[in-house]
């Protein structure tokens, strides 16, 4: 009889063993589920995050490029790389059309005034840039159609070519100017300058739905 005790217990202790791992795969099975279901939203969440904080780094770096120019007494230009999030801030003549340093009259001077290479953060690229020197331009008033074909330029993110510059002068004055930023998921965001203050503003976040 205490052999037959022995085994029902021993029997008893397997099936505990058995049921506690199955309980424990389907409890795995049930979180992995849920986290995959909801990881579309807790990654949208985060891709629309890095592109607000991107507008808002890119407006920060335009009033420290006007700045910067205001204090050396130098003329300063920013421009970025098209499908990129790469940008920079240099004197006009520190730098060619293909971002490398130059040689100039006064070298000595000019090496010394800072040049900025800067990043937007990961997954946030550059779109498309338009300049307007009429007062009166605002980042409202942009067409669907400039939304459309600045989210179209993602299909073109391996082009290093460099957008147009935008120059600070000295007195503070520069050109009025919208810059796209956008990310992978059709999400984009303005940027706006304005020439006369050089106070630059963000708008709204916006989807854009691609053509197919």
């Amino acid at each position: 009889m205490l052999a037959t005790r022995l085994k029902t217990s021993k029997n008893g202790r397997q099936s505990r063993r058995g049921t506690t791992l199955q309980e424990m795969l389907v409890v795995l099975a049930i979180v992995v589920s849920l986290v995959g279901s909801g990881w579309p939203a807790i990654s949208g969440g985060l891709g629309k995050s890095q592109l607000r904080s991107g507008a808002k780094q890119l407006r920060s770096e335009l009033a420290k490029a006007r700045l910067t120019a205001m204090e050396n007494g130098v003329a300063y230009q920013f421009r970025y790389q098209l499908g990129t999030g790469h940008f920079e801030v240099a004197p006009v003549s520190a730098l060619n059309d293909e971002g490398e340093q130059t040689v100039t009259e006064d070298e000595d001077a000019e090496a010394a005034l800072p040049i900025f290479e800067l990043e937007l953060p990961e997954g946030v690229v550059f779109g498309g840039q338009t300049e307007n020197q009429e007062e009166g331009y605002s980042s409202l008033a942009f067409e669907e159609t400039q939304e459309v074909e600045a989210v179209d330029s993602l299909s073109d993110s391996q082009s290093e070519e460099w957008s147009a510059p935008i120059v600070f002068f000295p007195n503070g004055r520069t050109a009025n100017a919208q810059f796209t930023l956008q990310n992978e998921d059709g999400h984009l965001i303005m940027v706006t300058l304005r020439g006369l203050t050089g106070s630059a503003t963000v708008g709204d976040l916006k989807k854009v739905e691609v053509p197919e």
